[in-house]
């Protein structure tokens, strides 16, 4: 047998395919938001809707009070995506 640039090499389903061509529609949909955000993660988020922020600033609100947060234990700050939200569409104005 003699191999061609037309000799078929693997078997794909059409998912597979849709992925290798970057063609998959679910991954064009917007990506499911997780609710709670550990402090990088929220710094990532606020920067990705419009918001620049950097790490250090984001925990100045945090100590002003002046962002939605949630302590837990001593240095875990969690914040939730939909406070962001809220948050950020009242900066914004």
């Amino acid at each position: 047998m003699q191999i061609t640039k037309d000799t078929p090499i693997a078997m794909l389903t059409v998912g597979q395919l849709q992925e290798v061509l970057g063609l998959n529609h679910e991954a064009d949909s917007e990506p499911e938001k997780r609710k709670n955000l550990t402090i990088s993660e929220a710094v990532e988020y606020l920067n990705e809707i419009g918001i620049p922020i950097t790490k250090s600033t984001l925990y100045r609100h945090t100590m002003n009070a002046t962002i939605p947060f949630k302590r837990f234990g001593e240095r875990k700050l969690i914040f939730s995506a939909d406070e962001l939200d809220s948050w950020a569409q009242n900066k914004l104005k």
